[in-house]
């Protein structure tokens, strides 16, 4: 491809939204740079800058300038042909003023729910986001793409993918692992109930980097010769590879854990979170814990699982039939058709 395509991502990240967009659209960007000439830059907000500074260009704007404005601004100034935005929130003004400043750019939204922006070329979405909408291509007037065939893995999951994951009949090892905030304190949750049932696997406890209760977490996991602490990880394909269960989040851990095959007990931290992995437990993928459980049934439920190989076997072979890790494969053909240069 001869010409130069310039990108620009809007992301953001918090201890309450977590990570999860920010570090999908870095995977995202780098499968798009394969094919495309030209720079990538990403617009963030100052929480996120240090996670995508040394991979692109970041910028973040001032308090006290407007938002929409400012990236506007960055559009013209820098050409950028194509605008992704990954984040949770209403996106419209973003998208006309960018479009006023550039008519002729591409707009794409990932997991986006107002299907009445009209300054939108192209929304890509796991799921419907607006329930008020039960079929979402007869609102939108661009292109609509829907399905967890989009989940962007990580290309380190590559060496996995596909192979044999092998479920075997006692738990040896447990991951714990709820993302970059853990908002709902699920990983202390998680903790107590192990304690409850006084398991002896191995469990390796993952804490993000916006974690408000790691003291309480380094605590607890004093308390057992069989917890390990880990932060920062690098390799988390191999401990989600190597571990017999997990339990966590229903976000992007939740997608990566499918691809390899992992049986995972999920904990969701909001409604969006809840709506998302009832998708994956009625293809038996998953055991769903909801926050209103009492411990007495969450108990019974981990129980269960843990002592049933047969039911980990199924969440196994389900999973691996939900997710490929093609899909951001798949998203870069739609972006770059869309934007005529396939």
């Amino acid at each position: 491809m001869d010409k130069e395509i310039n990108v620009l991502f809007k992301v953001m990240g918090s201890p309450e939204i977590g990570l999860g967009h920010v570090m999908r659209s870095l995977e995202q960007a780098n499968e798009i740079k394969k094919d495309l000439k030209g720079k990538i830059f990403f617009h963030c907000n100052e929480k996120v800058v240090e996670k995508i500074k040394d991979k692109y260009t970041a910028f973040t704007t001032n308090e006290n300038v407007d938002v929409h404005k400012d990236i506007a601004d960055k559009i013209s100034r820098y050409d950028i042909d194509i605008l992704i935005i990954d984040q949770i929130e209403e996106n419209m003004e973003l998208c006309k003023s960018t479009k006023l400043k550039k008519p002729e750019i591409l707009t794409v939204a990932l997991d986006y729910f107002n299907y009445e922006n009209r300054y939108l070329d192209v929304i890509i979405n796991l799921y419907n986001h607006n329930l008020n909408v039960p079929d979402p291509n007869s609102e939108f007037m661009g292109g609509y793409y829907e399905g967890i065939k989009y989940a962007i893995i990580r290309d380190s999951f590559k060496k996995y993918i596909g192979r044999e994951k092998r479920i075997g009949k006692n738990i040896n090892e447990i991951l714990i692992t709820f993302g970059g905030s853990d908002l709902k304190g699920n990983t202390i949750k998680v903790l107590n109930l192990l304690n409850k049932m006084a398991d002896t696997a191995k469990v390796n406890v993952v804490i993000g980097p916006m974690f408000k209760n790691e003291d309480r977490i380094i605590e607890i996991a004093k308390t057992r010769d069989e917890y390990e602490i880990y932060r920062e990880v690098e390799n988390m394909e191999d401990l989600i590879f190597s571990a017999d269960l997990g339990f966590i989040g229903s976000g992007t851990t939740l997608m990566e854990f499918c691809a390899l095959g992992t049986p995972a007990i999920v904990m969701p931290q909001n409604e969006n979170e809840e709506r998302f992995a009832s998708i994956f437990e009625r293809n038996n993928a998953i055991h769903v814990l909801k926050e209103y459980h009492s411990m007495g049934k969450k108990m019974s439920a981990t129980k269960k699982v843990f002592g049933s190989e047969e039911i980990r076997e199924e969440m196994s072979s389900c999973q691996k039939q939900l997710i490929d890790g093609n899909g951001k494969k798949r998203i870069k053909k739609i972006i770059l058709s869309k934007a005529k240069l396939e």
